[in-house]
């Protein structure tokens, strides 16, 4: 399976197609920028060695999942659209309207993240990349970290381009936000002065150690091997920037690459669960006492914090929750969760890890757990393979332990045992789950099929939330009364307090309405149509799992 999860993604322009160049000419017109754009030549000509890219990946990378080919929406004569790995990607597909048309490559790659059904792990290739030896996973990733060369090299000006001096430039200046030069040399110094490159490699890297700060970063123009978690942490970050960046239809002295995710490594978010009131107000005074501060963040089950490192300006997340899951609109499921998670009900386990010891949630508790955090990536993004292979993993581990007659009451009485049918038939019938395992459960091929053919589309926790309506609680029913309701539970969730005032509702619910409509242009990028046709296509993916079909919400 490993080997399925790598994708490539492919760039290509016609510059000869009269209709683009047209369309490029009008914007460059209407710009004003004929003189100062990026317009060589040699970025937008088609060679006629295209079929040449192709062939090498068929006879050297025969394992990669998909081919992602990007194009203005002009195709190659030649090429089998139908080919099983190819995948047609229009920029119009994936980037936001408002930045169409873009001849800006940092555009076009800035917004890959988005791509539908693109993989976690994938690698970006321009059109004069070839693959003229056999290569392996193993040679982009490796333990899921992407296989790269880190070397140093100063900045020059090139008078020759007006442009790519500056944006190499403006790279080293986001980097050196997160990472401090000489600390970060220290803590790894094999990133820098590994026995496998080329000496002129070790010479860059050894004279910058005579810097204090970065002067720059040799770009490899080869092969990028990315990951999509790495973008998303740089349009959380750096959103406003990333906007510029894309606001500008041809390549712009602003402008930072690509070339950013290849050098920046990402710390995760660490999520700890204090349902006592007490405990958890405390925990949260404790943070903020040690430097961490709150992120602005509407949510209905947590508390998120950040801390940055003063030495390096580095910085990580850390969300408390006050509650295991989110809210669901079906009361029932929300008591029962609140029951079983509660602190007078809860007995946790412990595990001893590196001489320490930490309470778990035992193990009858974790598997309902995982289910619902399963059904709310379903619900608001996706959750590809990874969520059904832990599953997998931890039910083997401890089958013995689990109280499988306790899971199903807890799921026929929450309305989601169909939910665990899909989720336990998948796993039995796709990543190689015992049938011994709850041998009790029955369940539909076809079913498991769709609803592995389903999470697989979403992505690996990436489908585009961006163009989501709100959380999407009304499930399967999207009419006005879906949309209303909706609405009604974003109110509640952004007035968690005032909203008990029931006399204040039509203030609220005005505000919620402007808020929503200002973020669909402004956040979503979108129109208040597409959102609201998105949302209904969304909500019919939950006809499959027959969750709260008997919704007791008013």
């Amino acid at each position: 399976m490993a080997n399925r999860e790598i994708d490539f993604v492919l760039t290509w322009v016609d510059g000869a197609d009269p209709e683009w160049q047209k369309e490029k000419y009008a914007r460059m017109l209407k710009l004003g920028v004929i003189s100062e754009a990026d317009d060589r030549t040699e970025r937008y000509r088609d060679w006629g060695i295209l079929p040449y890219w192709f062939r090498g990946v068929e006879k050297f990378a025969p394992w990669v999942r998909t081919i992602h080919f990007v194009t203005y929406g002009h195709l190659p004569a030649w090429m089998n659209v139908n080919h099983p790995k190819l995948h047609i990607v229009n920029h119009s597909d994936y980037i936001p309207y408002k930045y169409l048309p873009t001849f800006n490559s940092h555009t076009i790659e800035w917004n890959f993240h988005k791509i539908s059904g693109l993989s976690e792990k994938f690698v970006y290739f321009n059109d004069d990349m070839f693959l003229i030896k056999k290569v392996s996973p193993e040679d982009f990733f490796r333990d899921e970290r992407p296989v790269d060369m880190l070397a140093l090299q100063p900045d020059v000006a090139n008078a020759d381009d007006q442009i790519m001096p500056y944006v190499y430039l403006n790279n080293a200046m986001v980097l050196a936000k997160y990472f401090d030069k000489r600390e970060n040399m220290k803590k790894q110094p094999g990133a820098y002065f590994h026995p496998g490159y080329p000496l002129m490699y070790f010479g860059y890297n050894l004279l910058e150690m005579a810097f204090p700060r970065f002067t720059g970063f040799y770009t490899v123009h080869g092969p990028s091997p990315l990951k999509k978690e790495s973008y998303r942490f740089f349009w959380k970050n750096e959103e406003e920037l990333l906007h510029r960046v894309c606001a500008h239809p041809f390549r712009h002295k602003e402008d930072i690459s690509q070339y950013v995710l290849r050098e920046y490594r990402k710390l995760g978010d660490l999520d700890l669960y204090i349902p006592e009131k007490e405990a958890f107000s405390r925990a949260c005074r404790i943070l903020e006492t040690n430097g961490y501060t709150e992120e602005p963040e509407n949510s209905d089950h947590h508390v998120t914090y950040r801390f940055t490192f003063p030495e390096t300006g580095r910085s990580f997340t850390l969300e408390l929750h006050y509650r295991i899951v989110g809210i669901y609109q079906f009361a029932r499921a929300n008591e029962l969760i609140d029951e079983i998670f509660s602190p007078d009900h809860l007995k946790p386990s412990f595990v001893e890890l590196y001489g320490q010891t930490y309470p778990v949630l035992p193990p009858t508790e974790n598997v309902f757990y995982m289910l619902h955090h399963m059904l709310k990536h379903y619900l608001y993004s996706g959750f590809g393979s990874r969520l059904l292979c832990d599953f997998t993993l931890y039910l083997k581990q401890y089958a013995s332990e689990i109280d499988f007659e306790k899971i199903h009451s807890w799921c026929r009485e929450s309305k989601i045992f169909h939910l665990y049918e899909l989720i336990l038939g998948s796993c039995h019938l796709y990543f190689g789950l015992s049938a011994s395992i709850d041998p009790q459960i029955r369940s539909s091929a076809a079913d498991c099929a769709a609803f592995l053919e389903q999470i697989l589309a979403d992505g690996d926790f990436g489908s585009d939330t961006e163009r989501k309506i709100v959380s999407r609680g009304s499930y399967r029913h999207t009419g006005v009364r879906a949309w209303f309701h909706e609405g009604h539970v974003q109110m509640k969730l952004r007035f968690s307090r005032l909203h008990k005032c029931v006399l204040l509702w039509p203030v609220f619910w005005g505000i919620t309405f402007f808020c929503f409509l200002s973020n669909t242009y402004r956040v979503r990028h979108t129109t208040l149509r597409q959102t609201l046709a998105d949302f209904r296509a969304d909500n019919q993916k939950t006809k499959l799992l027959k969750i709260f079909e008997n919704n007791d919400v008013p």
